[in-house]
């Protein structure tokens, strides 16, 4: 008889044929042929799928494994069959169907009959081409980002979300010169250089808050050094949330420091080109104009383009008049012959056929070989200033007439220093009679203490041919009796030969300037008199958090010499657990530029710390610019060891330092609120001393007093080996008397409650020996359960165990209740 499986097998034979024929899945069985220790295999059925993914035929049919897959991996699939065979289990395995990109798990199934042989081999083949893809995908892309993370030439590191570091390439160290465990789990803001400490805070806020920045900082290498870089902050992102921060960072040193000379060394030269008012111009081994500054437009009235590249004799853009010719060709000979001229008086002539008196300066210009490439031309106009030589001699009463009429002070003075004239505000101003002036030397009325430096800047002007200026104080007072200064310009009056000829000098009263700023320094001085004066610790910032200024109170309070702040950051020597508060304060402040006050902890030299009140407060400038930054601090630790203590005292007992009525209601309620929510079971035991009135009626208050810290020592013993067996979390406090609270929270059974108030019980029976009076104490105990669905407030669950402290009492002392609800 076949079995009920067996027939509707059969009967159904055909539907399940075409099932197999039409799968996507490759099926193949196979016949086993076994013979002593040999097995051969051959093939009796494939689906559809199976002769399209493999390339068989029909033809397949009746031939051996061997037969059909003459090549290794036959072999291969001739080994796994035969195993499947003799462990009479599936075998699994995957790999490449040959000549194709199909990759497919193989699932090979022993097929045995009722006595046990197995006559037949079921495999199926599941396609897997696309997981492997995407296997093959995921590993590309994950060796991509390590190579991206650990090889790329630049900083790459991640931050979590307090900045502190979480990883970073090799790269990293070679750039910051720490080792990444070094850094690891620290924040990065103590290596940043103080200046880019408040941006790179602003930055890597952005970044948290989903946006990418693009910045430059720059940090402290470890062997002291600067490192300039180019930063980029990306969030990273994960299931949509941000959770830290990815940063690149290039060390742009070399680059910064060439960019910064050439820039500063473009910028002399084109404020030069284009500021000067001197025309400069630049001529190749030709004389042909190359490039001309705008000065050189300006004196000639020719633009740059009509004459870059004209020959110098064309007369349509000439500026040699045919007289300086001879000049010319001399010029044009020293320079071939590498000769530098320099101040070389000559004319020319501008386009509309004026002849400039022009002083000349040439330069050649030379390759790396040493051959002269061009020169570069300096022409300064000295037209007006000849005219003004000659007319100053011809008119010097249309002069006489202009100075004597200002109220500035106007005197000429000869090379040796003589005065040979003083205008009239000489009289009006100073009360000195100018004719008597005249003929004394320049610098007779001023005070002796500016008298040397007078003579050097006059000394100077004779050296250089060039003005000079200079502030001084004279011997004589203004009408309200105050000192008189004045700020002098001397200009030197050449001759035709170029030589000094007189020295025009004009002075003008800054006694008013000066009281100003005198007035400002004076208020500036009792600023620093104030703070140096205070013990008060004040400080100075700029809008980076650098300091400018240290009070001297630094040294008293802090230990540290002033001098030791300056061109530091605010965050120097903060307690790690305050850095980040006084790092949002500061953010806040410069910000919203209000003022902010913080309470942190900062080190003192000595390595201790100590608490500092902060008011911090923002200096804007007239525009509303941040411009600095005061703070006052001051010591604060005596007042926060009070505060310390007192909290201490309201929640504990003074007798016994344990938790007392006010703190254990509060832990009570807290626990009751947490376990409501969790369902979890706590107990609290409520004890205390039995007959404990008649040792203070019979022994006196202080052997009450001394029962009370012994028995609360006992209770502490009894908890912390309860703690250690049970893994439990436990609170004893006094309530006042001889009353005592326990509780025992993350009970895993009440049994443990029970088992602590037995231990308890045992420990107060022990003998008692207080200064020489042996006492016998017991103590009676009710506890009660909280088991997270009781509507219970912590005053009603007290209560219930101090019910079934009065029923351990009924029972005689010395024992344990434990509190029922009474039936309704």
């Amino acid at each position: 008889m076949l079995s009920f499986s067996k027939q509707i097998f059969i009967q159904n034979a055909p539907l399940i044929y075409q099932f197999f024929k039409q799968m996507k899945d490759l099926i193949f069985l196979m016949s086993v042929e076994q013979d002593g220790g040999a097995i051969q295999f051959r093939y009796e059925l494939m689906n559809e799928a199976a002769f399209h993914s493999t390339g068989m035929t029909e033809e397949s049919y009746g031939k051996t494994i061997e037969e059909v897959f003459p090549n290794e991996f036959g072999e291969f699939l001739q080994e796994q069959t035969a195993r499947a065979v003799r462990t009479k289990q599936p075998v699994i395995f995957e790999d490449k169907i040959r000549n194709t990109d199909y990759y497919g798990e193989s699932i090979i199934h022993p097929i045995f009959d009722e006595q046990g042989n197995c006559t037949h081999v079921f495999t199926l083949v599941r396609d897997i081409s696309r997981r492997r893809d995407a296997e093959r995908e995921l590993e590309i892309s994950r060796q991509r980002y390590e190579s991206l993370f650990y090889r790329h030439p630049d900083a790459v590191y991640t931050l979590d979300l307090e900045g502190k570091l979480l990883s970073a390439n090799e790269a990293f160290e070679k750039v910051a010169g720490y080792a990444v465990a070094e850094l690891q789990d620290k924040p990065l803001l103590p290596i940043v250089q103080p200046e880019y400490i408040a941006e790179t805070i602003k930055q890597f806020h952005l970044a948290k808050q989903g946006q990418p920045q693009s910045y430059e900082s720059a940090i402290i290498h470890r062997d002291g050094r600067r490192v300039d870089l180019n930063v980029q902050n990306i969030p990273v992102v994960t299931d949509g949330n941000i959770v830290g921060v990815y940063g690149i960072a290039k060390d742009i040193t070399v680059e910064k420091e060439q960019r910064e000379a050439l820039r500063e060394v473009k910028e002399q030269l084109e404020t030069f080109w284009q500021n000067t008012t001197e025309a400069v111009f630049m001529l190749d081994r030709n004389c042909h104009i190359l490039k001309a500054n705008k000065a050189f437009e300006k004196m000639f009235g020719f633009l740059e383009q009509e004459m870059i590249g004209k020959d110098p004799r064309d007369p349509q853009v000439s500026i040699v008049p045919d007289c300086m010719d001879d000049d010319r060709e001399e010029i044009i000979a020293r320079l071939l012959r590498g000769e530098k001229i320099v101040n070389h008086e000559t004319k020319r002539m501008t386009r509309d056929g004026r002849l400039l008196d022009i002083l000349a300066s040439y330069t050649p210009i030379y390759d790396k070989k040493g051959t002269i490439l061009g020169t570069t031309v300096f022409y300064r106009d000295i037209t007006e200033r000849k005219l003004a030589v000659k007319e100053l001699k011809q008119s010097e009463e249309k002069y006489r007439l202009i100075a004597e009429n200002m109220t500035d002070l106007i005197a000429i003075v000869d090379p040796d220093l003589k005065v040979t004239y003083a205008s009239p505000s000489y009289l009006t101003v100073l009360g000195v009679n100018p004719i008597e002036y005249e003929e004394n030397m320049a610098g007779n009325l001023v005070d002796a203490a500016y008298q040397k430096a007078v003579l050097a800047k006059y000394k100077e002007l004779m050296e250089t041919k060039r003005p000079v200026a200079f502030e001084t104080k004279l011997e004589l007072n203004n009408p309200d009796g105050l000192p008189l200064y004045v700020e002098t310009f001397a200009n030197p009056i050449l001759d035709a030969d170029g030589h000094i000829e007189k020295i025009l000098c004009v002075s003008r009263d800054v006694s008013r300037r000066k009281l100003i700023e005198e007035a400002l320094k004076e208020s500036e001085e009792r600023f620093r008199l104030i703070a140096e004066n205070t013990l008060d610790v004040i400080k100075l910032l700029d809008p980076n958090g650098i300091h400018t200024y240290a009070s001297p109170s630094h040294h008293i309070v802090l230990g540290f010499e002033p001098s030791d702040y300056l061109g530091k950051t605010i965050f120097m020597d903060t307690h790690p657990e305050d850095f980040m508060k006084l790092q949002q304060a500061f953010v806040r402040l410069t910000l919203s530029k209000e003022a902010e006050k913080v309470v942190i902890r900062k080190q003192t030299a000595g390595g201790d710390w100590i608490w500092m009140d902060a008011s911090m407060t923002p200096v804007l400038t007239k525009d509303g610019r941040l411009n600095h930054i005061l703070v006052v601090s001051r010591d604060v630790t005596d007042h926060m060891e009070h505060e310390k203590l007192l909290q201490y005292m309201a929640y504990h007992d003074s007798l016994t330092g344990l938790p007392n009525r006010r703190l254990i209601m509060s832990r009570l309620e807290q626990l009751i609120a947490s376990n409501r929510e969790s369902k979890k079971t706590f107990a609290v035991l409520v004890l205390d001393c039995d007959h404990f009135k008649d040792i203070n009626d019979s022994l006196g208050h202080d052997y009450g007093d001394q029962v009370i810290k012994g028995f609360a020592k006992r209770l502490q013993s009894c908890i912390r080996e309860s703690d250690v067996i049970s893994g439990s979390t436990t609170t004893v406090s006094r309530l006042g008397g001889d009353e005592f609270v326990i509780l025992l929270q993350d009970l895993r059974e009440e049994a443990h409650a029970l088992n602590v108030a037995e231990r308890i019980l045992e420990a107060i029976r022990e003998p008692w020996s207080i200064e020489g009076v042996d006492l016998r104490i017991t103590t009676s105990i009710g506890v009660a359960f909280f088991n997270g669905t009781d509507c219970l407030d912590p005053k009603k669950l007290i209560k219930h165990a101090d019910f079934a402290l009065y029923q351990a009492k009924e029972a005689g002392r010395n024992t344990y209740a434990v509190y029922e609800q009474p039936p309704e």
